[in-house]
């Protein structure tokens, strides 16, 4: 009897060092498990700035899940055929059968992929997805409804991206089309307003003003509601403006906004004393 607890023991050892030989994923042959007692923390940190880097490697938000997604399924496979093997071993009746077991057959294989693989399956679970169809069929018809400014505003994450899918370069654009520009935190969006076809060289803001305006936020743009100026905006005649809590009137409609305030344009606008 002391020989066949023996036998089970050393065999309960080399379950263990198979479960922990196995404990892996690899993305072009980089080892990116995510562990339980790290799946909250990694979750938070991707969540607050939208990317992680594990072992040298960068994932986005969604690479992260579904890599998170992966270990979970994989180890809950493995701790289920570890649990077989133990009780393969405690239900032996004698050393020539804990010998006979085979630690391996059952085991799940190691996972191996690529960045590409995992970005490929994630587009596929998007396209499978009605939520994500229906958003993909909004963004590509956005710019066919005519939108006042203010319901812009609030689908402005709808609107292309300037140089993108459906705002790529190369593409002829009429007035009314609306764009963004999005750098690092900041995302701005644009109106055209003359016909052209997106360029590289030609980034909406103040050196393409003849192309491009912002669309701000509907005003009434009475002395009681003036509209809030920034950079770059058109003027309509006879509206009031507000900057930096100074009250102005506009004198002069113009086509195109300026790189300026309202305080370097008298010939456009005046001061409400």
């Amino acid at each position: 009897m002391e020989n066949l607890e023996k036998a089970k023991y050393e065999k309960r050892e080399e379950i263990n060092a198979a479960k922990k030989e196995r404990l892996h994923l690899y993305v072009d042959d980089k080892d990116v498990f995510i562990y339980n007692q790290d799946r909250m923390r990694l979750a938070s940190e991707v969540e607050s700035i939208g990317k992680i880097q594990i072992n040298e490697t960068v994932f986005t938000s969604d690479e992260f899940c579904l890599l998170s997604s992966k270990t979970q399924a994989y180890e809950r496979v493995l701790i289920n055929a570890i649990v077989s093997k133990y009780k393969e071993v405690e239900a032996a009746e004698s050393e020539a059968e804990v010998s006979n077991i085979n630690i391996e057959n059952g085991l799940p294989d190691i996972i191996h992929t690529t960045i590409n693989n995992i970005r490929e399956e994630i587009e596929a679970n998007k396209k499978s997805s009605p939520e994500i169809q229906a958003i993909t069929f909004a963004k590509s018809q956005i710019n066919e409804v005519a939108l006042p400014a203010n319901k812009a505003l609030e689908m402005q994450v709808l609107f292309p991206i300037w140089g993108e899918k459906n705002a790529e370069f190369g593409k002829e654009v009429k007035p009314g089309f609306r764009l963004r520009v999005v750098e690092g935190e900041s995302d701005t969006l644009f109106e055209v307003i003359q016909k052209h076809k997106l360029q590289a060289e030609w980034k909406p803001g103040a050196s393409t003003a003849s192309l491009y305006k912002i669309v701000d936020a509907e005003h009434a743009g009475t002395l009681d509601d003036p509209i809030p100026y920034v950079q770059m905006m058109a003027f309509e005649k006879d509206k009031y403006y507000e900057q930096y809590g100074v009250v102005y009137l506009c004198i002069l409609t113009t086509v195109t906004g300026y790189p300026n305030d309202l305080k370097d344009l008298p010939t456009i606008v005046q001061e409400v004393k």
